[in-house]
């Protein structure tokens, strides 16, 4: 799965971790205020 690393679990389960880049776009897509300069009328 793309944007995603699989981690093993102690019980034999796995985990999906976000990479770095993957986070970031998220980030940015669920708050596209951020990169408006004006965010800081949000906080």
């Amino acid at each position: 799965m793309f944007g995603y690393e699989l981690k093993p679990m102690a019980d034999s389960r796995t985990i999906q971790f976000a990479t770095p880049e993957k986070a970031l776009l998220d980030l940015l897509y669920l708050y596209p205020f951020i990169v408006d300069r004006s965010w800081k009328n949000y906080a």
